[in-house]
């Protein structure tokens, strides 16, 4: 179980702790549990090669997948720049979604390091 401090630091890296406890009926270990899971989903990778193929459809699949995972568990700040994507690839705009990748990257990687600095 994480201690206040870290909760703070989740807060502080954009992940909404309460609202995942919630979401998770007032578990929260079982919400920690499935937080740090994230540390091996694939999704994003996938989106990247997507993103960098061309391949908007499959990309859209795999962001909209994403999307679901990163707002179940409650990673607000990801889940707000990894929106503006999955609209972009949804209507087969790459060149957007290439320009908005960057906010993805960053959020995913701040995302990462908070989650491999607590486990």
């Amino acid at each position: 179980m994480l201690n206040e401090t870290q909760i703070d630091e989740l807060i502080a890296h954009g992940i909404d702790y309460r609202g995942g406890v919630d979401r998770f009926g007032g578990n929260s270990a079982m919400f920690e549990k499935f937080i740090f899971r994230y540390l091996d989903d694939e999704h994003y990778s996938l989106l990247v090669a997507a993103v960098e193929a061309g391949d908007a459809e499959e990309g859209f699949r795999v962001a909209h997948t994403l999307k679901g995972v990163v707002g179940n568990l409650s990673f607000s700040s990801y889940f707000a720049v990894l929106d503006p994507v999955t609209e972009s690839l949804r209507s087969g705009d790459l060149e957007s979604a290439r320009r908005l990748m960057p906010n993805v990257e960053k959020a995913h990687m701040e995302t990462i390091a908070i989650l491999e600095q607590l486990s």
